[in-house]
């Protein structure tokens, strides 16, 4: 939560189909922003975000889900060493990716 807006920030997966991953804020009276699509060639595991006063970064890493892996007894996430790791960043009221 911004401490200086009260607005609320998250992302959200799918894990079996695109987009795979969105972002989204909620305004300090609780009302949610539109989702924006973000693009991954794949489902990654992404566990925090950061949130500048005119930015949010995205960090798009190696770790992704297998689901399949997962079905087999094994874990839902693997470490893809062949995947590049990136930067996603977005304007903070940004309502498209591009």
């Amino acid at each position: 939560i911004d401490p200086r807006t009260g607005e609320m920030f998250a992302l959200s997966y799918n894990v079996i189909e695109r987009p795979y991953l969105k972002y989204f804020k909620f305004s300090s009276d609780g009302k949610k922003s539109p989702d924006v699509a973000i693009s991954l060639s794949q489902p990654t595991m992404i566990h925090d975000f950061a949130i500048t006063e005119n930015f949010v970064v995205i960090p798009d890493q190696q770790v992704v889900f297998r689901l399949r892996e997962m079905l087999l007894g094994g874990s839902p996430v693997i470490h893809d060493t062949n995947k590049v790791p990136r930067f996603g960043i977005l304007p903070r009221n940004d309502a498209d990716e591009r």
